[in-house]
């Protein structure tokens, strides 16, 4: 950031217009600020933009970081719900289909439609190697 600051100082000093010193710093400053800044120059105005635009800025990070923080909790949730699936697709669906076809737990001489289908979507069911040979 020091590094910045004396870039622009020098720029100024050497007569360059602090729109042409922000405009060399295209990371830093974007070119609608470096418009604004130009105008408030030819306007004479540059203090009240200056703090226009700070007050723009600040307005617009704040609403950046309360976009952050609500969107954490929900992201957080299904993060945590895609995990659990997946535990539970690679280990314990099959052994519990399993042990309710041992105990008998079938409709009309048939298994659950339910079951079926999450075998479909096990994945150890499709790929063995996934599992340890533990059903």
């Amino acid at each position: 950031m020091q590094k910045l600051v004396l870039a622009i100082k020098g720029d100024i000093e050497t007569g360059n217009a602090l729109n042409q010193a922000l405009g060399k710093h295209p990371l830093y400053f974007d070119d609608l600020y470096v418009n604004l800044v130009e105008a408030g120059e030819q306007a004479g105005a540059l203090e009240n933009l200056l703090d226009k635009i700070a007050t723009y800025k600040e307005k617009t990070e704040a609403l950046k970081k309360k976009i952050k923080k609500a969107l954490f909790y929900p992201t957080a949730v299904l993060v945590v719900a895609v995990i659990v699936t997946l535990i539970l697709l690679l280990f314990d669906f099959r052994c519990m289909l399993g042990q309710r076809q041992l105990h008998g737990v079938v409709h009309g001489g048939r298994d659950h439609d339910e079951d079926d289908i999450i075998l479909n979507l096990d994945l150890t069911y499709y790929h063995p190697w996934l599992s340890e040979q533990r059903y």
